[in-house]
């Protein structure tokens, strides 16, 4: 299921973050190419703390505090 999504890089990217519709919110996180459909990047939370580890990508980041201040 999509938590939440967003437009990066002045519109050439797009975040999405995705899990389960129940249980623990950990989240993966996946960057793609507006332009061609390719994913560029990925990362997941870490099921112990729920949130992004420290060293996640900028855009992950981003993501998340949109996601968890909505």
């Amino acid at each position: 299921m999509v938590w939440g999504w967003m437009f990066v890089q002045g519109g050439q990217r797009v975040a999405v973050v995705s899990g389960p519709s129940h249980g623990p919110e950990v989240g993966d996180y996946r960057l793609y190419d507006v332009k061609t459909g390719k994913r560029i990047s990925e990362c997941w939370g870490d099921e112990d703390t729920r949130t992004l580890k420290p060293n996640a990508p900028d855009w992950a980041k981003q993501l998340e505090d949109r996601h968890h201040n909505d």
